[in-house]
């Protein structure tokens, strides 16, 4: 099931938690940001790939996403400038 328990964006692309423990992010992809090691736009959500371990929280900022593991990692995609 993929229901959604949090939601944030950034300034081109939006990142959610499901209650699975997933992360799926979609929009602009210029900087690695969505987590998929593509630079493509995304218009309907994908899931980070390589995430490992389910994710507790997820924070969007302009240009990259930094996803909290069920450890307490911090694990960041894309660039912060």
């Amino acid at each position: 099931m993929n229901t959604l328990i949090s939601v944030d964006a950034g300034l081109d692309h939006t990142c959610a938690l499901t209650k699975g423990g997933k992360v799926k992010c979609w929009g602009l992809d210029s900087f690695g940001e969505l987590g998929d090691f593509g630079n493509e736009t995304k218009y309907k959500p994908i899931e980070v790939s390589k995430l490992g371990k389910k994710a507790k929280a997820v924070r969007v900022s302009a240009f990259s996403s930094h996803i909290i593991d069920s450890d307490g990692g911090v694990r960041a995609k894309g660039i912060t400038p």
